[in-house]
């Protein structure tokens, strides 16, 4: 029997490749000779990243600013000539403690800074994730 496990993030607990292993051990358990293949997939927002680089993708850091300008190490990744941006990783709600005054002077200059930086890497293709920013 061949079985696809391809599970999101469970946010806050198992990222997607986590969330799998977990699922594969719990059929390995009733069905030993199943062949498993394991895929995590993402909505787009967190987690996005870490599935391309479980997939096989190239991991790529760059330091961009933050939404308050602080300065933040931010991934990516780059598969071909495709690069993978979350924008949360640049610009996300994890950098700041949401309020008015947040609101009103957080930016995503550094997401901007990402996508500088894929182009420069030679991506001809940018997949841009959105959320958590």
């Amino acid at each position: 029997m061949r079985i696809l496990i391809a599970p999101d993030k469970f946010k806050g607990t198992l990222t997607g490749a986590e969330a799998a292993e977990a699922m594969a051990a719990g059929v390995r358990r009733v069905l030993p000779d199943a062949h498993l293949t394991l895929q995590p997939i993402a909505d787009g927002g967190e987690g996005t990243l870490e599935a391309v680089l479980a997939a096989g993708g190239d991991r790529r850091q760059t330091r961009v600013r933050g939404p308050l300008t602080d300065w933040v190490d931010a991934p990516w990744a780059l598969t071909g000539f495709t690069a993978v941006i979350e924008t949360a990783r640049a610009s996300g709600l994890e950098f700041i403690t949401p309020s008015g005054a947040t609101a009103g002077s957080a930016h995503c200059y550094g997401s901007g800074e990402l996508l500088a930086a894929a182009l420069d890497a030679g991506a001809t293709e940018i997949v841009l994730g959105v959320g958590g920013s």
